[in-house]
């Protein structure tokens, strides 16, 4: 990872040569820790804020606790009784997942998604009022809305699909597969505005789509 100074653009640092193989992501947590999602090695490294490394998040496999070439990872806190911790999410693209862990790297929970049906679909067409939601497929970006929603970005799928990141639960979803105006096609990243509004790179090379998320 080089780190360049935002004024001029200089270069001040690199870290990660020797464990890094093929990082993917970056995101910062709390005290200034860096998370690099390393898909290669199938590992998130942390590093300190003066570039020190910390520890590792995830072990290669199929298991439960494992990622298999993670490709995202975002970190969020959560006040349980007062106390503030911190819940590290990693899209488990080879798994088909998303994987929750605590900040020391104990894994909690998995989130999985196994589609939803479409409602009120015509018979004769297969049009649906309410088009149902594809599978996971291949994962691509994870965000979280001010709501604390997690928005779960479908390279494959071509659609953003949202959940309540306690359990799971599926609260909706967005976006599907063209290339046209208001639908994406193999879509790369998805942020999320303060007014809930997601911006998607639509995958074709010239587009980025805005969607309204409340």
């Amino acid at each position: 990872v080089q780190v360049y100074r935002y004024a001029d653009g200089n270069l001040l640092e690199v870290f990660g040569t020797d464990r890094m193989q093929m990082p993917t992501a970056i995101t910062l947590g709390p005290d200034g820790e860096i998370y690099v999602t390393d898909s290669k090695s199938n590992r998130v490294w942390v590093y300190d804020a003066n570039y020190q490394y910390l520890r590792a998040i995830g072990t290669p496999g199929i298991g439960e606790e494992n990622i298999r070439f993670p490709i995202d990872t975002e970190v969020v806190s959560v006040d349980v009784g007062g106390t503030v911790s911190y819940e590290v999410y990693v899209a488990d693209q080879g798994n088909k997942r998303v994987q929750v862990y605590d900040r020391a790297g104990n894994w909690l929970r998995s989130i999985t998604f196994e589609g939803t049906e479409g409602q009120n679909c015509n018979w004769f067409t297969g049009e649906c009022e309410v088009p149902g939601a594809p599978a996971f497929n291949r994962l691509q970006a994870l965000h979280f809305d001010t709501a604390g929603r997690l928005h779960v970005l479908d390279n494959f799928g071509a659609a953003v699909v949202m959940f309540d990141p306690a359990d799971g639960s599926f609260l909706g979803t967005y976006g599907s597969y063209g290339i046209e105006a208001g639908t994406l096609r193999v879509p790369l990243d998805v942020v999320v505005s303060g007014a809930n509004t997601a911006v998607v790179t639509a995958g074709d090379g010239d587009r980025i789509e805005m969607f309204t998320t409340q």
